[in-house]
């Protein structure tokens, strides 16, 4: 898939190929080397501060319907099991330092719709971690089968898989996700992952330029009708400016019409007058 200059393709071991000039391709080279690889460790030390208070958030957090903890204060974006959630705060940790180092601005968003947030750039962007859970058929309890509306029919198991994803944004052929697989776990994509943000924050840039230019389009049209609308306006308003003193002056020629030709039938009516004493008096 192509982006402007961008171009991503996918290789076997999750990590993403960039053809291309531009930031994309500067991440790439970035991470490349091996000074600059991120490694996860296996026991959290020294976390960092959000890491610090999601610790303290999943300790006190309780499971779903599906296993998954649901913490009541701030936390990072994840959707794990208890037994993850070790490791979740591992790959934050690693994922959240280097972010720091790359000088990627993080933080935990709170309200009705709680998110991580990363700044790349102009671009705000949700990262998460998830666990693949699964769902099996729920074996009914010794004794016999219960009623289906008194036990479920289903039940949901923790995998131990987890997913690193991007949530901002839909298609245009990034990669947003990397997740544990046969040959690789999540803790091997960081690298490609900060490539990842930088392609999907492009890709937001794009999208934000060409959205603001529309609606930089729409706001000229509007202002540009609404000139048109006030011209209109004031050429109907001189138009019947216009009516109303060609009526006015119309009107004052029919009055002055009226009153002349009543003058003159008067001035007939007192001639006729006068001559008709005239013959009486002969």
């Amino acid at each position: 898939a192509q982006i402007g200059e961008v171009v991503l393709n996918t290789r076997a071991n999750g990590d993403q190929a960039v053809d291309a000039t531009g930031p994309v391709a500067d991440q790439q080279r970035f991470e490349a080397l091996p000074e600059n690889r991120i490694t996860v460790p296996e026991v959290l030390e020294h976390p960092h501060p959000l890491v610090a208070r999601s610790v303290t958030a999943l300790r006190r957090a309780k499971p779903d319907g599906q296993r998954y903890l649901q913490p009541k204060s701030a936390c990072m974006a994840m959707r794990v099991t208890l037994d993850s959630a070790d490791r979740a705060m591992c790959l934050f940790d690693a994922l959240l330092k280097a972010l720091d180092a790359r000088r990627y601005a993080t933080r935990i968003k709170q309200g009705e719709r709680p998110a991580t947030l990363v700044r790349v750039g102009e671009e705000d962007l949700s990262i998460a971690v998830e666990e693949r859970i699964k769902r099996v058929e729920r074996t009914p309890p010794r004794g016999g089968r219960q009623p289906r509306w008194s036990w479920p029919e289903y039940e949901w198991l923790a995998t131990g898989e987890l997913a690193l994803k991007i949530e901002t944004g839909w298609g245009e052929g990034v990669r947003r996700t990397w997740a544990d697989g046969k040959q690789q776990r999540v803790e091997q994509c960081l690298n490609a992952f900060m490539v990842g943000l930088v392609a999907v924050a492009e890709a937001e840039k794009a999208r934000r330029l060409e959205r603001e230019a529309r609606e930089r389009e729409w706001r000229s049209e509007q202002e540009r009708r609404a000139q048109e609308e006030s011209l209109g306006y004031k050429a109907r308003q001189a138009a019947e400016a216009k009516a109303k003193a060609e009526a006015v002056a119309k009107a004052k020629a029919d009055s002055a019409s009226i009153r002349s030709r009543e003058e003159a039938e008067a001035r007939e009516r007192a001639d006729a007058e006068a001559r008709l004493r005239e013959a009486q008096q002969i």
